[in-house]
């Protein structure tokens, strides 16, 4: 089993002929990496790669070859969590992960919010505003990782009954 910019890949020299052979060991990668049958491709037969899987016969293919495809898929699955520090059954997550280890999203925002000391004192009309431009960055394994740059449209501090302006905020933690 192999996973490249191509796609997910199963590499087998045992050769189909009309038993099934090929869709019964996609299958099982499939079951053990959690993905559809339809995301697996197979490579062409080639021993010069793969070991030669012997003689083709009755079920003697899926029982042996269908092993070693189960534990090359589970090894590609630990593989990738090794290399991510991600702990998720997900295959795609940790696929995206390989491939884009430091994924970054570009965000604008507008809000309204405030803090009170207990619901009876509440006011949802006494907002403060802002808006602005942000990136967010999820680092592995320490999570989420934000840079905002947002106009404060409200006196809020330092009460001076001025909007409080452009400020840059840091935002860290596992949410967007």
């Amino acid at each position: 089993m192999s996973l490249d910019a191509n796609g997910l890949w199963l590499h087998t020299s045992a050769t189909d002929i009309g038993q099934g052979s090929e869709t019964t060991l996609c299958q099982i990668a499939a079951d053990t990496l959690g993905v559809d049958l339809c995301q697996i491709r197979v490579s062409p037969r080639d021993t010069a790669k793969v070991p030669n899987s012997g003689a083709t016969s009755a079920s003697r293919t899926c029982a042996i070859v269908g092993r070693m495809v189960k534990e090359a898929a589970a090894k590609l699955m630990e593989s990738l969590k090794n290399e991510t520090g991600l702990e998720t059954e997900d295959f795609w997550a940790l696929a995206a992960a390989r491939f884009n280890p430091i994924p970054i999203y570009v965000l604008g925002f507008a809000e309204g919010g405030n803090v009170y000391e207990s619901l009876s004192r509440a006011d949802f009309f006494n907002l403060n505003r802002s808006a602005g431009l942000g990136a967010r960055l999820q680092i592995n394994p320490i999570g989420m990782v934000g840079f905002d740059y947002g106009y404060g449209f409200d006196d809020v501090y330092p009460k001076d009954g001025k909007p409080d302006g452009w400020r840059f905020h840091f935002v860290f933690g596992r949410g967007m």
